[in-house]
């Protein structure tokens, strides 16, 4: 009488290997700057403690609860490489008092940018588990991964039985196509025979990295008139 049981255990394992470098520089010379480099991977056997609690398509739910080894791969998480840098530099003054002196004085700018590696993913099926495990088998979405392709012919289904579909070979240098209405090929993956788990390995493919650059223009102005340490400053900034 029961649609589905579900058994929550903390039998999970994770492992994170990192290298991080940091380099300063000290303001001199209307100079000063700060970046860290991270080389990182983090991998596990799924990390989620309760279904729908990570956005990761085909990484975060087991497939196989009796063989934790099937779902290991890069976690959810897992970014390879990332980047930070944040620079601020102080423009020269011209020595002249002159009123055009006094609109290039006390410029400078500054710059941070980041940058990432994308996230793992794994291509899922939209049929309802087609593995018949039984695993999240009522819930409405589908935890099976499929197959890698092989160069094979697949005939047309339901009432299109003459159009066919053609897989080719999974190629890993070549299965990502860059494009974001098409990230990767999906000829290179297939269903997998009824009653079978799909071959793709957990954490296959990645998604597309990011960067961002945020640029600040600023002039500070002395004024006298409102004391010693009367100031206004000018600042425009891009995100």
């Amino acid at each position: 009488n029961f649609g589905m049981a579900i058994m929550m255990q903390t039998d999970g394992t994770s492992t994170y290997n990192g290298l991080q470098v940091a380099l300063s520089k000290h303001l001199s010379r209307g100079l000063e700057f700060t970046g860290n480099f991270t080389w990182s991977h983090a991998t596990d056997g799924t990390e989620q403690q309760a279904f729908g609690g990570e956005g990761c398509v085909g990484n975060a739910v087991p497939t196989d609860p009796y063989n934790p080894s099937r779902d290991r791969g890069a976690s959810c998480y897992d970014h390879k490489y990332i980047t930070n840098v944040s620079i601020l530099y102080h423009f020269p003054n011209i020595r002249s008092d002159n009123i055009a002196a006094k609109f290039l004085h006390g410029w400078w700018t500054g710059n941070t940018v980041s940058m990432l590696t994308g996230e793992p993913f794994a291509p899922a099926l939209g049929t309802i588990d087609r593995a018949q495990s039984g695993i999240f088998a009522n819930i409405h979405t589908s935890v099976d991964r499929v197959s890698l392709g092989t160069a094979t012919v697949a005939p047309g289904t339901g009432g299109n039985t003459t159009a066919s579909t053609t897989f080719i070979p999974f190629n890993a240098s070549t299965v990502i196509l860059g494009d974001p209405n098409h990230w990767f090929n999906a000829a290179m993956f297939e269903l997998q025979p009824a009653g079978t788990l799909g071959n793709a390995p957990r954490s296959l493919l990645r998604g597309p990295g990011s960067g961002t650059w945020n640029l600040s223009m600023n002039k500070d102005t002395r004024l006298p008139f409102l004391g010693e340490q009367g100031n206004l400053e000018f600042r425009a900034e891009f995100f």
